[in-house]
């Protein structure tokens, strides 16, 4: 397998779902799913892109722990991303690009309305040069 795609009626990712699915390299998590839980795709090693749906609240801890390869996260709406609490960071190898819609995010800007940015919503994305907070 070298990539996922789940189902549009999926909420939730349960913890250890995907755990050491080595062959795993692009996933897709679509619109609807709410939840990515604790270790769902620990060690997969080999994912180098994730795409986040705007539905996303909640990233448990170690969701992507050791999956040291991811190099893109996409996805389709910054105030969105903002809010999803993360338990710990994606990217731990610091080689992350953020992409919005398809488009390199360099100038990372936060739109009016955003009243917090969570924990380590953009950590180790590298491609960000310059961000503006319009508040």
């Amino acid at each position: 397998m070298t990539d996922l795609t789940l189902s549009k009626n999926c909420k939730n990712i349960p913890s250890y779902a995907f755990q050491n699915c080595q062959g795993l390299k692009e996933l897709v998590i679509p619109e609807g799913v709410e939840t990515i839980g604790y270790d769902s795709f620990f060690n997969c090693y080999y994912i180098n892109s994730v795409s986040f749906p705007s539905t996303l609240k909640s990233i448990d801890s170690y969701a992507f722990g050791n999956c040291n390869s991811i190099e893109e996260m996409h996805i389709s709406d910054i105030a969105s991303w903002c809010k999803v609490s993360h338990s710990n960071y994606i990217m731990s190898s610091g080689e992350g690009k953020l992409y919005l819609n398809g488009e390199l995010v360099t100038d990372l800007v936060i739109p009016e309305g955003v009243t917090d940015i969570n924990s380590y919503a953009f950590m180790h994305c590298v491609s960000i040069k310059n961000v503006y907070i319009h508040f």
